[in-house]
């Protein structure tokens, strides 16, 4: 899926308010999980800067179901 689709696929099955969202923004510093993963691996990177530099693996989406 990219988000267009997703979007579709979620509002068709009755949710609502669906967006992006940025996992700075949403998971308590230092927490770890698969919404910031990106390519390349940490282990390849001399730093966390450059390590976000690289391309998010994941679509982090929210939405909403009344």
């Amino acid at each position: 899926y990219d988000f267009n689709s997703l979007e579709k696929v979620l509002e068709d099955c009755g949710f609502s308010n669906v967006h992006r969202y940025d996992y700075k923004q949403v998971l308590p510093k230092g927490y770890d999980d698969f919404s910031r993963c990106f390519w390349k691996h940490l282990r390849d990177c001399k730093s966390m800067a450059e390590y976000e530099q690289g391309m998010l693996v994941g679509l982090n989406v929210e939405c909403e179901k009344l």
